[in-house]
């Protein structure tokens, strides 16, 4: 996929199939999705460059790697395995580079259809003309239950151990109930449960405790609500 994104271009979506911006930028996109008896692999190829001549400090060019293994090879068992590579040149005064590994591992048991146990490892190491390497995980844990007719209980507890000067995301899309993303830096636990009760066909009673302990980096605006009881009614 060739992309040419101009400087005037607007975005009806909140971001264009881009870096980081919806403008500015050239680039070319390699994907490819092979599906084999023992699971699945996914790679991609992207390389990518600024078009805009200021000095404003973001990326100019670079390139990243992906590769991912899904394995379906058991019944109730599930596990995948993530290399991410990115390399990207940036402008302030002078030129930095900077490159960074990702390597995941995420396994899921389903003991039976109403219950999932996941649990993922990450880790994150980065090293620029600036510093020496950088490094940061995280280890998480989650449980989805849907033992007991209309209720659902979801929790997770993640564990992070990152350099103060970058941070992780744990995704959390797979346990909706209004989470935000946070960026996982130094030191810390992360806990929430969310409980979700349906009413018949009248709506929904939905209960959520969170609990983030460890450092806060200060550019980092942290508002996060720790309880909140919603319920809505059709």
């Amino acid at each position: 996929l060739l992309r040419y994104i101009p400087s005037n271009y607007y975005s009806p979506h909140m971001n264009a199939f881009a870096e980081y911006n919806s403008n500015n930028e050239l680039g070319n996109y390699f994907g490819l999705s092979l599906k084999f008896p023992l699971g699945r692999i996914e790679t991609y190829y992207d390389l990518f460059r600024n078009i805009n001549n200021s000095g404003i400090n973001f990326p100019k060019s670079g390139h990243e790697f992906m590769l991912n293994f899904l394995s379906n090879t058991f019944q109730r068992v599930k596990f995948g395995l993530k290399y991410n590579l990115k390399f990207s040149e940036r402008y302030k005064v002078e030129k930095e580079s900077s490159v960074t590994n990702k390597f995941r591992f995420t396994i899921t048991y389903s003991p039976k259809n109403s219950i999932k146990l996941k649990s993922r490892i990450e880790y994150l190491l980065e090293n620029n003309n600036s510093s020496d390497y950088l490094f940061g995980y995280y280890i998480y844990f989650s449980l989805i239950m849907k033992d007991i007719p209309g209720l659902t209980l979801k929790f997770r507890t993640t564990y992070f151990n990152t350099n103060p000067s970058i941070g992780l995301y744990s995704y959390e899309n797979d346990i909706y109930g209004g989470f935000s993303i946070p960026r996982l830096s130094g030191e810390g636990i992360r806990f929430y449960i969310l409980l979700t009760q349906q009413i018949s066909n009248l709506g929904f009673i939905e209960l959520k405790y969170l609990r983030h302990s460890g450092t806060v980096p200060v550019t980092q605006d942290y508002n996060e609500l720790t309880s909140q009881l919603r319920i809505l009614l059709n």
